[in-house]
């Protein structure tokens, strides 16, 4: 045989390739995943910044505008001062019957879950979604305790940047 005959021109036989959509699609998937990971990280790291430590949360006792009394020496209550007639009790002091209530009302599954209750949140986001407003909250009592204590601060934070900008514009 002369080397300018062909002596074989089969190519060689192409492996088709696996489901190469469910490969992109896992790929994407797990990238989606991570980025949602990481903008979760950038962000608990941006808004956590100036919110009360916990030794300062301990405080919300001493913090709180409660009732001034006033007691004789024999201890009989003669005055009570305040603007908002607010006075401390301890767990203990409060009927269960308040506890179960409020309970009741505000969180039915609050001992079922760890402060944020992810099917609540997925529930109420696609009524809201699926109606285009705001009909359905998803708030458990621990997540209104932490919008009470720490909104307040954030939006200060926000109100007086905001303000710092436009200063600055002007």
């Amino acid at each position: 045989m002369s080397p300018d005959s062909p002596t074989n021109t089969a190519q060689p036989v192409k492996k088709p390739r696996k489901n190469g959509l469910f490969t992109a699609f896992v790929v994407y998937f797990l990238l989606g995943q991570f980025l949602i990971i990481a903008l979760a990280f950038i962000a608990y790291n941006k808004l956590s910044v100036g919110l009360p430590s916990l030794e300062e949360l301990e405080k919300i006792r001493e913090d709180q505008n409660l009732s001034t009394n006033i007691y004789s020496s024999d201890g009989v209550l003669l005055r009570s001062l305040h603007r908002e007639k607010r006075f401390w009790v301890n767990y203990n002091e409060i009927p269960q019957c308040m506890i179960d209530a409020v309970i009741a009302a505000e969180d039915s599954r609050f001992f079922k879950h760890w402060g944020v209750s992810l099917p609540d949140i997925m529930r109420a986001a696609y009524v809201n979604i699926r109606n285009i407003e705001i009909e359905q909250g998803a708030s458990t009592i621990t997540q209104q305790l932490a919008r009470t204590l720490f909104l307040t601060t954030a939006l200060s934070h926000v109100y007086d940047h905001g303000h710092k900008i436009q200063d600055r514009r002007y």
